[in-house]
């Protein structure tokens, strides 16, 4: 069995150095899959970059390692002595307050300006840059790659990885990467809530509309916004041109569109 999945791995890894997509697989069996994290990687269009994005999950693992992600009260005992400030993102933030959903993972943001009290923070933790379907060791001393927007933690090359750290470049006031003319005061970002520091649910969910996934319609039909926050999020992503999201954002409708995805077979969802 170990020699049949090693050859098939090898066999993956000599179609992306060609450019080849590799043939689909069968999805393995929930309980085996963990940490769904690559559509936070910057894809840049290249034949490799878009090979890893569509690896089966058992395929990725078997070339990167397995994931086993911290829960957010876990990752809040890690940081506690810290002075790195960091908030969960993406669907754990979209839906705080609201019912809760399954998450593959606990998407983490921090300030880059903190990478070296992170560094220090996680001193005992190997960090790598994940960068355009591509890992590098992120060594001591050494500077991070220009464009790195996502680093990846584990404890050594025998443990799996447990954070996925995405780097925010914003500094006196938080700033929406895609578009800079979004800004807000970082309290009107970021919110606490029993003990942990998350993104605001529409500020979530405004970096949810360009992937249109099925959970994405579902934690926008779901989330716990009030009038002012609902408008804000409306008029946003008006201006950005999601106008279908801008109107379910103002009628807090989805769930339709999110059941609808679902039962044709949307594509897979790898983040959030």
């Amino acid at each position: 069995m170990i020699a049949g999945r090693g050859a098939h791995v090898l066999n993956q890894a000599a179609d992306l150095r060609q450019g080849r997509s590799p043939h689909p697989r069968r999805r393995p069996p929930k309980q085996w899959v963990q940490g769904l994290i690559r559509q936070t990687w910057h894809v840049d269009g290249s034949a490799f970059a878009k090979a890893i994005n569509n690896l089966d999950e058992e395929t990725f693992q078997a070339l990167y390692g397995r994931w086993d992600p911290l829960e957010p009260a876990q990752v809040a005992e890690l940081f506690c002595a810290s002075s790195v400030r960091w908030w969960i993102v993406g669907g754990r933030a979209a839906r705080v307050g609201a019912p809760a959903r399954n998450h593959e993972d606990t998407d983490v943001a921090v300030r880059i300006n903190d990478l070296d009290e992170l560094r220090n923070a996680l001193s005992d933790w190997h960090l790598w840059e994940a960068n355009s379907g591509t890992l590098r060791p992120l060594l001591p001393g050494d500077h991070l790659t220009e464009g790195c927007e996502q680093l990846w933690a584990r404890r050594d090359a025998q443990h799996p990885w447990q954070l996925d750290l995405q780097l925010d470049r914003s500094t006196d006031e938080w700033v929406f990467k895609r578009d800079a003319r979004i800004r807000v005061p970082w309290e009107r970002a970021l919110h606490t809530v029993n003990g942990i520091p998350y993104q605001r649910p529409e500020i979530a969910l405004l970096h949810k509309a360009h992937l249109d996934r099925s959970k994405d319609w579902a934690d926008l039909a779901a989330a716990r916004l009030d009038p002012d926050a609902r408008a804000w999020l409306a008029n946003t992503l008006e201006q950005l041109g999601y106008h279908t999201w801008a109107h379910l954002a103002r009628t807090g409708a989805g769930h339709e569109r999110a059941t609808h995805q679902r039962d044709k077979g949307s594509a897979r969802d790898t983040h959030g």
